[in-house]
Protein backbone atom coordinates (compact mmCIF):
# COMPACT_ATOMS: atom_id res chain seq x y z
CA UNK A 1 0.00 0.00 0.00
CA UNK A 2 2.65 2.59 -0.80
CA UNK A 3 0.06 5.15 -1.86
CA UNK A 4 -2.35 4.18 0.99
CA UNK A 5 -4.96 2.92 -1.46
CA UNK A 6 -6.38 -0.57 -1.53
CA UNK A 7 -8.39 -1.69 -4.55
CA UNK A 8 -9.65 -4.91 -2.96
CA UNK A 9 -13.03 -4.89 -4.71
CA UNK A 10 -11.52 -4.46 -8.17
CA UNK A 11 -8.83 -7.05 -7.42
CA UNK A 12 -11.47 -9.64 -6.54
CA UNK A 13 -13.52 -8.82 -9.65
CA UNK A 14 -10.43 -8.96 -11.91
CA UNK A 15 -9.19 -12.21 -10.36
CA UNK A 16 -12.55 -13.90 -10.79
CA UNK A 17 -12.84 -12.73 -14.39
CA UNK A 18 -9.39 -14.14 -15.20
CA UNK A 19 -10.15 -17.45 -13.50
CA UNK A 20 -13.55 -17.70 -15.22
CA UNK A 21 -11.96 -17.74 -18.68
CA UNK A 22 -9.10 -20.04 -17.70
CA UNK A 23 -9.77 -23.70 -18.50
CA UNK A 24 -9.50 -26.29 -15.77
CA UNK A 25 -11.19 -27.43 -12.61
CA UNK A 26 -10.44 -26.82 -8.96
CA UNK A 27 -9.98 -23.07 -9.40
CA UNK A 28 -9.70 -21.00 -6.23
CA UNK A 29 -9.17 -17.27 -5.70
CA UNK A 30 -6.90 -16.44 -2.76
CA UNK A 31 -6.75 -12.74 -1.92
CA UNK A 32 -4.34 -11.08 0.49
CA UNK A 33 -5.07 -7.60 1.85
CA UNK A 34 -3.68 -5.25 4.45
CA UNK A 35 -6.29 -2.55 3.99
CA UNK A 36 -9.92 -1.73 3.47
CA UNK A 37 -11.19 -1.11 -0.03
CA UNK A 38 -10.99 2.62 -0.76
CA UNK A 39 -10.90 2.61 -4.57
CA UNK A 40 -13.65 2.18 -7.14
CA UNK A 41 -15.83 0.25 -7.16
CA UNK A 42 -16.75 1.24 -3.61
CA UNK A 43 -20.14 -0.48 -3.74
CA UNK A 44 -20.09 -4.13 -2.66
CA UNK A 45 -22.88 -5.31 -4.99
CA UNK A 46 -20.70 -5.63 -8.13
CA UNK A 47 -18.26 -7.75 -6.13
CA UNK A 48 -20.95 -10.02 -4.72
CA UNK A 49 -22.48 -10.41 -8.18
CA UNK A 50 -19.07 -11.30 -9.66
CA UNK A 51 -18.45 -13.86 -6.90
CA UNK A 52 -21.84 -15.49 -7.40
CA UNK A 53 -21.51 -15.47 -11.18
CA UNK A 54 -18.02 -16.97 -11.18
CA UNK A 55 -18.97 -19.72 -8.70
CA UNK A 56 -15.31 -20.01 -7.62
CA UNK A 57 -14.22 -20.55 -4.00
CA UNK A 58 -12.82 -17.42 -2.36
CA UNK A 59 -10.29 -17.22 0.45
CA UNK A 60 -9.32 -13.85 1.91
CA UNK A 61 -6.28 -13.39 4.15
CA UNK A 62 -6.62 -10.05 5.99
CA UNK A 63 -3.44 -8.78 7.66
CA UNK A 64 -3.32 -6.55 10.73
CA UNK A 65 -6.93 -5.45 11.04
CA UNK A 66 -7.82 -3.99 14.45
CA UNK A 67 -11.02 -3.73 16.49
CA UNK A 68 -11.84 -0.25 15.13
CA UNK A 69 -15.34 0.43 13.76
CA UNK A 70 -14.00 0.88 10.20
CA UNK A 71 -11.99 -2.34 10.33
CA UNK A 72 -14.96 -4.23 11.78
CA UNK A 73 -17.16 -3.04 8.91
CA UNK A 74 -14.48 -3.98 6.38
CA UNK A 75 -14.06 -7.44 7.85
CA UNK A 76 -17.83 -7.95 7.77
CA UNK A 77 -17.85 -7.00 4.08
CA UNK A 78 -15.05 -9.49 3.40
CA UNK A 79 -17.01 -12.12 5.31
CA UNK A 80 -20.04 -11.36 3.12
CA UNK A 81 -17.86 -11.85 0.03
CA UNK A 82 -16.73 -15.26 1.26
CA UNK A 83 -20.34 -16.22 2.06
CA UNK A 84 -21.33 -15.33 -1.52
CA UNK A 85 -18.80 -17.87 -2.86
CA UNK A 86 -19.56 -21.60 -3.06
CA UNK A 87 -16.74 -22.23 -0.55
CA UNK A 88 -14.09 -20.20 1.16
CA UNK A 89 -12.96 -18.59 4.36
CA UNK A 90 -11.83 -15.27 5.77
CA UNK A 91 -8.59 -15.49 7.73
CA UNK A 92 -7.82 -12.62 10.11
CA UNK A 93 -4.06 -12.63 10.57
CA UNK A 94 -2.21 -10.76 13.33
CA UNK A 95 0.75 -13.05 14.04
CA UNK A 96 3.19 -15.23 12.17
CA UNK A 97 1.52 -18.33 13.60
CA UNK A 98 -1.87 -17.22 12.26
CA UNK A 99 -0.32 -16.62 8.85
CA UNK A 100 1.26 -20.08 8.92
CA UNK A 101 -2.14 -21.55 9.80
CA UNK A 102 -3.77 -19.75 6.86
CA UNK A 103 -1.07 -20.99 4.45
CA UNK A 104 -1.53 -24.51 5.78
CA UNK A 105 -5.33 -24.56 5.54
CA UNK A 106 -5.90 -22.93 2.15
CA UNK A 107 -3.95 -25.50 0.06
CA UNK A 108 -5.68 -28.38 1.84
CA UNK A 109 -9.07 -26.87 1.12
CA UNK A 110 -8.03 -26.27 -2.50
CA UNK A 111 -6.87 -29.89 -2.83
CA UNK A 112 -10.21 -31.07 -1.41
CA UNK A 113 -12.03 -28.89 -3.93
CA UNK A 114 -10.06 -30.50 -6.76
CA UNK A 115 -10.88 -33.96 -5.41
CA UNK A 116 -14.56 -33.03 -5.14
CA UNK A 117 -14.57 -31.93 -8.77
CA UNK A 118 -13.08 -35.25 -9.91
CA UNK A 119 -15.69 -37.40 -8.15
Amino acid sequence: RPDEYTALNQAIIDGLQKLSVTPGCGKVLITFTDGLNNRNPLDTMPVIEAIQSANIPLYIVAFGFQKTPDDSIGLQIMSDYVKAAPRGKLYEVHTGNELDAAYTCVPRRRHRAEQDNHH
